[in-house]
């Protein structure tokens, strides 16, 4: 009953630990996993492969066409902000293409880029989010983007800073209205009335305009 995968949680999980607290051993084993995974018989098979360099982000984007039979990617515009680990969605006129949050080098980011892909223009400043966040997820219903969980640094009451643990994962929802560009804040419960456990690198997904 051993893994037939790789963990890449916890090869995730090793690497921020060193980010945060310079831990060599942490980084040592995550690399250790890496380098048996490139010697070994597993390969990346659309692009790329392994890279070592973790917390560096990317500008780049692109969108996939289902309008014709070719289904091809196309590159877009690139963002301002180099980012991983980033949500993205696209807005109900189905043209706005929006994302919020991530890491960049050694920068957590709070900040938010749109960018309109039926036009040859560039990306846009979008506001920022009350905190940094990033491994976190939106939806978006109606006029509401709703965003889930993710890691925050914990340099706030909600989370305060301790030096053995840096970085906390979060449980807050949070509701942004896009008519009047407000963030909301809210914990949501379960239907047996206990809170929702913290979460990162999860996803999230609409049932229908209310769930």
């Amino acid at each position: 009953n051993a893994p037939k995968f790789p963990g890449t949680m916890a090869i995730s999980y090793l690497l921020e630990h060193y980010h945060f607290t310079k831990y060599e051993p942490a980084l040592q084993q995550a690399l250790r996993s890496l380098d048996a995974m490139i010697d070994g018989g597993i390969y990346d098979q659309l692009a790329g492969g392994f890279a070592r360099s973790f917390n560096d982000g990317i500008h780049s984007a692109e969108k996939f066409d289902l309008s014709n039979l070719q289904y091809s990617w196309t590159n877009v515009a690139n963002m301002t902000t180099a980012r991983y680990g980033t949500a993205g969605l696209c807005l109900t006129d189905d043209k706005t293409l929006l994302v919020c949050g991530g890491s960049s080098s050694n920068d957590r980011l709070s900040s938010c880029e749109k960018l309109n892909t039926s036009s040859s223009g560039s990306w846009a400043s979008a506001g920022n989010m009350s905190i940094t966040r990033y491994a976190h997820t939106m939806v978006i219903s109606g006029s509401k983007l709703i965003m889930v969980g993710g890691i925050i640094k914990r340099n706030t009451s909600r989370a305060p800073f301790t030096s053995t643990n840096p970085h906390s994962y979060s449980n807050e929802t949070w509701v942004f209205d896009i008519e009047t560009g407000t963030w909301t804040i809210s914990f949501p419960r379960s239907e047996n009335n206990l809170s929702l456990p913290a979460l990162a690198y999860h996803t999230s997904t609409m049932i229908d305009s209310n769930r």
